[in-house]
């Protein structure tokens, strides 16, 4: 008994991603047939088309890879900064508001930062102590100022 895909709006190759999904769905008793592109992949006519449609999109998928990170490396050597901005947090507010008692959410809402932001903040103040200086944690990516 022949199932049909109905008119997806991705389409087949999008559902299956290569010419192995549609063996493995085969051997359990469901022929795979597109009606949108006019494939039966139960035929051998199917099945080597399905197989030129996912070696093409293979193909397609890689040279997108391959254009992403040579526009990263182009951006990168004309010193763009990539990720997310970092945040500047006074860590001596950090650090009197926890003395008083107050929960890392409740330093988080109070400051606008996030809960993780404050308690990495705090955890790099322990780190280097000296008021007054600027480090960076290069685990985080978190600016602190004291």
């Amino acid at each position: 008994m022949a199932k049909g895909v109905g008119d997806c709006k991705a389409g087949l190759l999008t559902m299956l991603q290569s010419a192995h999904d549609i063996e493995e769905i085969s051997a359990l008793g469901i022929h795979v047939v597109s009606l949108h592109e006019w494939v039966d992949a139960s035929t051998p006519n199917g099945r080597l088309v399905v197989g030129i449609f996912a070696s093409i999109s293979e193909f397609e998928r890689e040279l997108i890879r391959s254009r992403i990170r040579s526009g990263l490396a182009a951006a990168r050597a004309k010193g763009k900064r990539l990720g997310r901005p970092q945040t500047i947090v006074d860590v001596a507010l950090i650090a009197t508001l926890r003395a008083q008692g107050l929960s890392w959410p409740a330093i988080g809402k109070k400051l606008n930062v996030g809960v993780g932001t404050a308690y990495r903040a705090y955890k790099e103040l322990s780190k280097n102590p000296e008021p007054g200086s600027l480090s960076r944690n290069p685990d985080s990516g978190l600016v602190v100022a004291d």
